[in-house]
């Protein structure tokens, strides 16, 4: 699922609200997440992908923010072990 899957998945009154909680979280403006949102860009930093995949309950990705640099597979399998090892 995509930023902008995410995001466009709530009640319109809510996007708005979405998007400003990422960028109080990413400590940047909301033009930026927006621009993320619509460009699909989202930088690579492993802190800035983990406050993502956190707000997304993991929904969103890093593989999906940046599929030109993680590769899917590798990642896929990541966030399975990390699953089960919170399940137990």
């Amino acid at each position: 699922m995509t930023l902008d899957d995410y995001i466009q998945g709530h009640p319109r009154p809510k996007r708005r609200n979405i998007i400003e909680k990422l960028a109080c979280l990413h400590g940047c403006s909301v033009s930026t997440v927006y621009s993320w949102q619509k460009k699909g860009f989202h930088p690579p930093f492993n802190a800035s992908m983990a406050i993502t995949e956190a707000f997304t309950n993991q929904k969103v990705t890093r593989f999906d923010l940046r599929p030109d640099v993680f590769d899917y597979d590798t990642v896929r399998a990541m966030a399975m072990a990390n699953r089960v090892r919170s399940s137990r």
